[in-house]
């Protein structure tokens, strides 16, 4: 009894200030941040201040995912923090925040106090996460974000680098806006939920041909193995009936529509007869 009372009143294990408490590992949370959990233990006996309580009040703060907290004799403790790190921007409505790969959502960094710049990320934004959404969904949603990012990149090429936006609303159909660097332009394209490489490639291969049939195109839908529906394409009928029979597309057929309905109407064949564009007979193939 008498070491514990010793222990607990002995003004030598007393934290005299905040220099006393030692924090490691933040690079995006300032020191005062972090410290504003230890407010009220400055002149506090050391044995007093419960650890386990600090340690989860540090990760209650959107930007530590592990925080330990521990005692250093006589009278100073020490903090280590692992940080969250952001795998892209997610935007709910007009606001962009950041998500880690356990799609847990935390704000952009304040400016850093020593030189009045926020950290630069180069990240593509993501929809289709929302706040309301429980934690398992946006950790399987930045699952299938990351394996697509990923699928584009495995062939070396960096492809990641030309998506700026993410739509992940609905997992069976990732779409994505892409850069075109040949016209400096951005078109969305819908990758669905695999061959995402390869879906890659044939757009990159046909893209030319498409746009010059749809000279306003804006998107370009991957997901099906013998079309590819294109939006808008306003060409005039009969021109869009040459393309489709005398300029054919190679390797995959080009479908032109103007819905958006998930799948798209499928069309029959449009024929060339006696020069104007007519449709094909009921047992025409498909």
């Amino acid at each position: 009894m008498w070491a514990r009372s010793f222990l607990l009143s002995d003004e030598h294990f007393t934290i005299s200030n905040s220099a006393a408490i030692q924090i490691a590992g933040n690079s995006h949370l300032t020191n005062a941040q972090l410290l504003s959990v230890f407010g009220g233990d400055v002149d506090r006996n050391i044995f007093r201040i419960p650890l386990d309580q600090r340690r989860a009040e540090l990760e209650s703060l959107p930007w530590v995912a592990h925080a330990t907290v521990m005692r250093l004799l006589p009278n100073r403790i020490r903090v280590g923090i692992v940080e969250r790190t952001p795998v892209a921007f997610v935007r709910n409505g007009t606001k962009i925040g950041l998500v880690d790969s356990n799609g847990v959502l935390f704000d952009v960094p304040d400016p850093q106090p020593e030189n009045g710049l926020a950290p630069h990320y180069s990240f593509p934004v993501l929809t289709g996460i929302s706040p309301d959404d429980p934690l398992s969904t946006r950790s399987a949603r930045v699952r299938l974000y990351l394996e697509f990012m990923a699928g584009l990149d495995a062939g070396g090429e960096a492809i990641s680098k030309q998506v700026s936006e993410v739509d992940l609303s609905y997992p069976d159909d990732v779409k994505a806006i892409v850069a075109d660097s040949n016209s400096h332009t951005n078109l969305l394209v819908h990758f669905g939920s695999s061959k995402y490489l390869d879906r890659y490639h044939q757009y990159q291969q046909h893209l030319g041909e498409w746009k010059t049939q749809c000279p306003r195109l804006a998107s370009v839908d991957m997901r099906y193995e013998q079309q590819v529906v294109l939006e808008p394409c306003t060409a005039a009928p009969e021109a869009t009936a040459t393309a489709a029979v005398e300029r054919p597309v190679p390797i995959i057929p080009v479908l032109h529509s103007t819905l958006k309905a998930k799948p798209p109407v499928r069309h029959k064949p449009l024929l060339k007869v006696n020069g104007k564009a007519k449709r094909a007979a009921h047992g025409a193939a498909r």
